[in-house]
């Protein structure tokens, strides 16, 4: 069975790779992910497969491959594809080699492809994202209450990588080079799944916010009691907050976003 797996880091262009590409190539099975085009009839069994992925290291190994084997389809190449294998971004415990054992066993001829970025900008990204799910601390008190420093510093877990599943099944790609340019970096890790680019447009879906956008995010987090503000007033009823309907649609002029929210004036908020 041909099995590539996708496993993190989260937000290194995971988003971009699940919706605009994967889906639109020849001959890929995605197991677990459905994303925004996909329309089948077992999602609710896909979801469950997520769950069983990003605590994969809790599972027994046979049953573990029996629920995920369920989706896979001999003759075409099946990809797996979820960044939280890697880690939970607003978690301290540090899983990951412990997972990456589990699949180890489960899938051993497994190809991986794993993303990096920039530390100190996956971190502000990290901060951001925790902002938009309802975060109310400031950066500085966000990395000493949710940030376990080790998975920021990724590069002993590439060596197990490597080590565990062979140099030449191991694809590395760096989120910066999707920025200079989308054509190459989906070019390469097509390459490396062993088959053609395909057509694909660059949406950008989760976008950060500015500087005014994350201050005034964080006061309204403050009214309302979710998981990450458990002190909040009024229950959040619903997935999303009121600011993340706003700042994060596609309407939302560029024009009004303001300051970019960089490590210089986050000190700020």
């Amino acid at each position: 069975m041909n099995i590539i797996l996708h496993i993190g880091i989260p937000r290194t262009g995971t988003t971009f790779l699940q919706d605009s590409v994967f889906p639109n190539i020849n001959d890929v099975n995605i197991v677990n992910f459905y994303g925004y085009k996909g329309i089948i009839h077992d999602v609710l069994a896909r979801r469950e497969i997520q769950k069983i992925l990003i605590d994969i290291e809790s599972f027994d190994t046979e049953f573990a491959y029996n629920e995920i084997n369920k989706f896979m389809i001999e003759g075409k190449i099946n990809l797996i594809t979820n960044e939280n294998i890697y880690c939970k971004m607003f978690k301290k415990d540090d899983k990951r080699f412990e997972k990456i054992e589990k699949i180890k066993e489960i899938f051993p001829k497994a190809k991986i492809i794993f993303g990096t970025r920039n530390s100190d900008d996956l971190l502000l990204s990290w901060y951001k994202k925790y902002v938009v799910n309802g975060g109310v601390l400031s950066y500085s008190d966000f990395i000493k209450e949710h940030i376990n420093m080790d998975k920021i510093n990724y590069e002993k877990y590439i060596e197990y990588l490597k080590k565990l599943f062979g140099k030449e099944n191991v694809y590395i790609y760096k989120f910066e080079n999707l920025k200079k340019n989308a054509n190459s970096f989906v070019n390469g890790i097509c390459e490396f799944i062993g088959t053609e680019t395909p057509n694909f447009k660059r949406i950008k879906r989760n976008i950060g916010y500015s500087f005014w956008q994350t201050k005034i995010s964080i006061l309204i987090n403050n009214i309302y009691k979710t998981t990450l503000n458990p002190n909040g007033i009024i229950p959040l009823k619903y997935k999303y907050h009121p600011h993340r309907v706003i700042f994060q649609s596609p309407f939302f002029p560029k024009i009004l976003r303001g300051q970019k929210l960089i490590k210089d004036n986050i000190k700020d908020l």
